[in-house]
Parts: structure tokens; C-alpha cells; sequence
């Protein structure tokens, strides 16, 4: 208010003079601006008694710097005083008529001096005619500082809410309802609010509906730190808020429906100016859904980025705490669509963004994903993450698994932590359909600089081929499998196999090398693999897929494997007789039609000739290629031939002797899986 300070001042020092040889002074100004004010149409009217005076103001479109502009303004003061030290007014009345503000009359005192100055406005119309139902306003100063005080009772938040918008201040809600009593004091160090609300309502991103609640802050300055502290109370209502922050191109929006007890926010902290630091406590507390306590420090200026936190959450109910605070902020991610039941609780650091300390307990949770991929029942104990040299334990159990269709027993796992590092201590073998999963290694670490990592190794026993694949929906096989993992690891957002992945099939083995899995539990899984197979029992593989018996030994490769959603989109693949296969060679004649379909060639032919007076066949080597690529596999055999290749030769000791050739080099993988399929079903060839 300088400028109307200095305005008034000049006006004190010319009215005494013109009084002198007048009893009124009439002063018009048709535009008055400083840096703080802006005026039209002034007209300012003074009759002089003595010392006493009567003054009137009015002017036109004024606004001030940080105010709200209005259209006119009217100030009338009946008992006045004015010498050449001081001006005074007592019993004012103060008008304001805004299209945006309506009319708000005032009653007004003031004195201003120079030692000082002083005012009070207590607000006309009581009873609801008004903007508030009672509201006072008083500001004083002096050399040494000033302190201004507010208080309303019944203030029309509507009114409020179009008067800060009249101001140029864009507010993140609509429609604004609700009457608040307030009180506020503020000075030169610092400050003091406290309100209460009722029946608050507003629309928009945010939307609340009959909202009832309290809400106090202070901040205060000391040398060069300032200290603030909020409290905040919601007590009834509803409520869909949008705390403004964007994760993956949306906006999260947490429902908030008040429980029979209040929602209630503690915090207070301190701000130092100078770093640029700042220290924040918080606590929040929404009943039967989330207990929540964080002690947060940013940094400041070159250390922005080294903030650190330490959150603490008590014992609260799974469910609800994902239902409303979790669930919105997974939105579009894999972990949209759990269905979570049981207690959680824990103590969690962060330094720079990355986890440094976690104490996890969990109490007979049970969690289930609503894509079917994975599951797990009767979750207890806890996970302790420790950066210290002092070795920490921990232990969780659960009493049932899954992973997708394949169904996990219960089991016990024991951890010890230090140094950022989780590592295995003991493993109860967990079963696996009718087999076991042993865990030989296993360790997490976020050792500084490290990010998060994995290792484990570990062993798979004798599961049967008819459970596990009845459980992921394939043609029932038979048979064990069984494999070891040398070493499995998690970095970088992928799982990576080091060494190889051995399994035991069909009286052979399949080795997985160079396995690299991203995204495992998203929408898109990806996975890369060289696989070799080595002498594969054909009798065994060929009876489990009704494709008709072969006898003999199979081995080779699918090279540069990749899956995209568990489907394949590329490899290179090579399966034939191995070239020191002394078993018998055999093959039935359904299966020499079946083979001579896949390659589009002669099997099926040559069986329905004179040889189909024989069931079954000698071969010599048996072989077929494809190369994955666009959709397309690019199909060869154990040897090439003029305008096509051999998928079996003729040979083995005993008569009949026959071949199979194929002539379709090329076939859509689609076409070649339904055909498969079908075969496997034993119902029809692929055409």
C-alpha cells in the first residue's frame, strides 16, 4: 500500500492550507496509478470543522497489485479527524460493487499517521445477506513491523471462490459450495490459520460432495530457517481427488469416502532459504484403510537430486490400502488387477530414488492376479533389507502358489541381510504339481550404485509331463521332466540365465541357453533363447502326440528363439536322426501320411500305394528345418532334392524301405500350428 500511503499523506499536507480560507476541499483525478494502485474516476470530497472533518471517496475500476479488482468503490466517513499530523476516521462505511463480487458493505475505522497506521472493516449485513455471516478484518503497523487479523463465521465459500478467480488466481475446482469460519493472523515473521468447513461441495477434475472438516496452519521465521506446520481434519463427505502428479501419461485420482472417524493429515517442517533445503513430517491417517508417517529431505541447489525418506506404514488392511491409494497409481501398468487380502506394515528408506532399508511384515496375505498369472495364499513373516555391517533375519511362509496355470505348494524361506543384501538361508523344497522346486541359492541386492538385482539357482525334480502340461492346456504328454538352473539373475529390468537351464524329457535332455526374459509380468512378455536337444526318445514323443509311432533317436536345435506374449515371432530351427543313432528305425504308416503333409509331399501318397499293405516301415534318417521370420516358416529337411527335400530317407535292415519328400518350402506358421494341432488330436493332416 505505499503508493495510497504516500497519496493520502500529500492530500493531509494540502488540506490544512486549503481549509484555512475554506470549509470544503473537492479534489477530482480522472486516472491515478503507482506501482501498488490503479484508480479511474477519482473524486475525493473534504469539509473541514475545526479538526473535525467529513470525507468522502469514490473512484472506478480499481484494482491493486495482489488484489482483487472491482468495478467501483465508495468510502464515507462521517467523523473525522485531520491536523497536520494525522488523519482519522471513525463510523466509515465502505461499498463495493463488482459484477462478479455483488455488494459488500463494511463498516470501516482508520487512522493513519506518521508513526503509523491502522484499520478495521467489520463486514455489513449480517444474518446471511452478505458474503459471510460475520466477518472482521484489522491491519496495523508501525516502524517497527505490522500484523493484520481476520476473522468470518458463516463465509460463503462460493463468494470466496469467485473472488480469488476474479483475481486471476485459476483454482483446480468448479462450482464451489459450502460456508467455512475462519480465523488468521499474519505479521511480519510469520503467520496462523485456522478454519473449519461444512458442507463443501466443488466439481471439476476434483469432485467433493458434502465435505465437513477442519484445517490449521502456521509459519513462522527464526534467523534464517522458516517453520510451518498443517493440520488437517476431514470428519464427513465424499470425495475423487487428483493430487496434480502424471505416472505414464495419467493422472492418478484417489475416491475418498470418511469413515465413521475422521481422515486426519499432521505435518510440519522446516524450510532453509539459504540451501534450499527442506525437512517435511508427515502423518496420515484415513481409518481402516492406511496409517502412514514419512520423514522427508530434499536437497538443495547442486544436491536437489540426493533427497532422502523414511516412510513407515502400521499395520493396515492389504485390500483397502490398494483398492484406494495403490490400484489408481498402478493404472495401465500389469499390477492393475489384484485381488489382495490380509494385514501389511513396514518401514521402508530411500536415498537419490533408490531403495536403501525396507522392514516388511506381512500378515496372512493373500494375493491373486486377475490376468491368471500368478497367486499365492497365507503370506506370512518378513522381509528385512539392512545397508548396516549387522546381520538381520527373516523368514516368510505361505501355505499355496501359482504361476499361471501351474500350481505352487506351500513352503518356508529364511533370509539374513546386511550390507544391502538379501541371501538365502534356508529353503523348504516348495512342491510343483507332483515334483519339487529346490532352491539352492538365492540373494537380492541394491547395494549402492547397484540398483535392484537377483541371483538364484536352483533344481526342478521329476515333475510328471501329464500334469504340467494338462495344467497349461497342452496335448498331454508323458513322462518326468526334470532340469537344474545353474544361475538366474535379475538386472536391469530383465531376467538373464547364466549357464544353461537342463531339463530331462522323453528319455533325453533340452538344454536352454543364453534365456533372457523382459517384462514378465506385463501385458507383453518377451523372451530370447538358444535351445539344444539331445537324443529324444521319438516312440515317446510321437505316441504322446497321436502322430503315429516312429522309433529311433532326435536331436537338434531351435536357435535365436523369440517369444512375444508366449507366442513365436523368430527362431531357427533344425530337429533330425543324430548321425551315431544305432537304435531301430521304425515308422508307421499314419506317420509317414502325417509327414508328408507337414513338408506338402509324397508321404501320403506312397502310403495308400501298394505299400499300404504294410503297417509300419524302415528309414534311415529323419529331418526337418524351419526358419521363423514374419509369419512365415521357411520350411527343409535332411537333404536337399531336385524341386524339393527329404524329410525321411530310405535305409535300416529291413524291407519295406520308404521316403518321404516334401515340395512346399514356404507355409504360414499359423497354418502350420492349426495343422499340427489337428494331427496331435489325430483327426485330420494338414492339407
Amino acid at each position: 500500500m505505499p503508493g495510497l500511503r504516500r497519496f493520502a499523506l500529500a492530500a493531509l499536507a494540502f488540506a490544512p492550507a486549503a481549509a484555512s480560507c475554506a470549509d470544503s476541499v473537492a479534489i477530482s483525478i480522472g486516472r491515478f496509478e503507482t506501482a501498488a494502485l490503479r484508480a479511474r474516476s477519482v473524486q475525493l470530497d473534504l469539509v473541514v470543522d475545526g479538526d473535525q472533518a467529513r470525507m468522502t471517496a469514490r473512484a472506478t475500476r480499481v484494482s491493486w497489485r495482489g488484489g482483487i479488482p472491482v468495478r467501483s468503490l465508495a468510502c464515507a466517513c462521517d467523523r473525522g479527524y485531520l491536523s497536520a499530523v494525522e488523519i482519522a476516521c471513525r463510523d466509515g462505511h465502505l461499498e463495493i460493487r463488482d459484477p462478479a463480487l455483488g455488494s459488500v458493505r463494511a463498516a470501516v475505522d482508520g487512522r493513519l499517521a506518521g508513526d503509523g497506521f491502522q484499520a478495521r472493516l467489520v463486514l455489513a449485513g449480517a444474518g446471511g445477506a452478505g458474503p459471510a455471516d460475520a466477518l472482521s478484518a484489522s491491519l496495523a503497523g508501525r516502524a517497527g513491523g505490522w500484523h493484520a487479523r481476520v476473522d468470518a463465521r458463516g463465509l460463503d465459500l462460493a463468494w470466496l471462490a469467485q473472488a480469488v478467480a476474479h483475481a486471476g488466481v485459476t483454482l483446480p475446482v468448479e462450482d464451489v459450495t459450502g460456508r467455512a469460519d475462519l480465523a488468521g493472523a499474519l505479521n511480519g515473521d510469520g503467520g496462523e490459520l485456522t478454519a473449519r468447513f461444512e458442507r463443501l461441495g466443488f466439481q471439476g477434475a476434483n469432485v467433493g460432495e458434502e465435505l465437513a472438516g477442519s484445517l490449521s496452519a502456521t509459519v513462522g521465521r527464526a534467523h534464517d530457517t522458516v517453520s510451518f506446520s498443517v493440520a488437517a481434519e476431514l470428519r464427513a463427505g465424499l470425495a475423487y481427488v487428483e493430487p496434480g502428479f502424471t505416472l505414464r501419461g495419467l493422472r492418478p485420482g484417489f475416491t475418498l469416502e470418511v469413515p465413521a472417524r475422521p481422515l486426519s493429515l499432521r505435518s510440519a517442517g522446516h524450510w532453509y532459504p539459504v540451501s534450499g533445503r527442506v525437512d517435511l513430517n508427515l502423518h496420515y491417517v484415513h481409518p481402516g484403510v492406511a496409517d502412514v508417517e514419512a520423514q522427508l529431505q530434499t536437497g538443495g541447489g547442486a544436491d536437489a537430486a540426493t533427497g532422502s525418506a523414511t516412510v513407515t506404514v502400521k499395520d493396515t488392511d492389504a485390500a483397502r490400502l490398494y483398492g484406494t491409494y495403490l490400484k489408481p497409481m498402478l493404472l495401465g501398468t500389469t499390477w492393475d488387477e489384484l485381488d489382495i487380502a490380509g494385514a501389511v506394515g513396514g518401514t521402508a528408506q530411500l536415498r537419490a530414488g533408490v531403495l536403501r532399508s525396507l522392514a516388511l511384515e506381512l500378515q496372512d496375505v493373500h494375493l491373486y492376479d486377475g490376468r491368471d498369472r500368478f497367486h499365492v495364499a497365507g503370506l506370512d513373516g518378513s522381509v528385512v533389507l539392512n545397508p548396516g555391517e549387522a546381520s538381520e533375519s527373516s523368514a516368510l511362509s505361505w501355505s499355496a502358489a501359482g504361476l499361471y496355470r501351474i500350481a505352487l505348494g506351500g513352503g518356508r524361506v529364511a533370509f539374513t541381510s546386511q550390507r544391502g543384501e538379501i541371501v538365502l538361508q534356508d529353503w523348504t523344497a516348495v512342491p510343483v504339481l507332483d515334483g519339487e522346486l529346490a532352491i539352492d541359492r538365492f540373494s537380492i541386492d541394491v547395494g549402492e550404485g547397484k540398483g535392484f538385482q537377483l541371483q538364484l539357482a536352483g533344481r526342478l525334480r521329476e515333475v510328471s509331463m501329464q500334469e504340467l502340461t494338462t495344467a497349461l492346456g497342452w496335448h498331454v504328454m508323458q513322462g518326468r521332466v526334470s532340469g537344474a538352473i545353474d544361475g538366474l539373475h535379475y538386472r536391469n529390468g530383465a531376467f538373464e540365465l547364466d549357464g544353461e537351464l537342463a531339463i530331462s524329457v522323453f528319455d533325453g535332455r533340452v538344454r536352454v541357453r543364453n534365456l533372457a526374459l523382459d517384462d514378465l509380468f506385463e501385458l507383453v512378455p518377451r523372451l530370447h533363447a538358444d535351445i539344444d536337444i539331445e537324443r529324444l526318445d521319438l516312440e515317446q514323443l510321437t505316441d504322446t502326440f497321436s502322430f503315429g509311432t516312429i522309433t529311433g533317436r532326435l536331436s537338434g536345435y531351435v536357435h535365436e528363439l523369440e517369444l512375444q506374449a508366449w507366442q513365436p515371432v523368430h527362431f531357427d530351427a533344425e530337429l533330425a536322426t543324430p548321425a551315431d543313432d544305432t537304435t531301430r528305425h521304425r515308422i508307421s504308416q499314419r506317420a509317414v501320411d502325417n509327414l508328408g503333409a507337414i513338408g506338402g509331399g509324397s508321404g501320403g501318397a506312397v502310403s495308400r500305394g501298394l505299400l499300404r499293405f504294410f503297417k509300419e516301415y524302415s528309414y534311415d534318417r529323419l529331418g526337418i528345418s524351419c526358419r521363423l521370420y514374419n509369419g512365415y516358416c521357411q520350411l527343409g529337411g535332411v537333404e536337399d532334392t531336385e524341386g524339393g527335400f527329404h524329410i525321411l530317407t530310405r535305409g535300416g535292415l529291413l524291407p519295406p524301405w520308404i521316403d518321404v519328400k516334401g515340395s512346399g518350402r514356404s507355409i504360414a506358421w499359423r497354418v502350420l500350428v492349426d495343422g499340427l494341432q489337428t494331427i496331435g488330436r489325430g483327426e485330420v493332416i494338414i492339407q
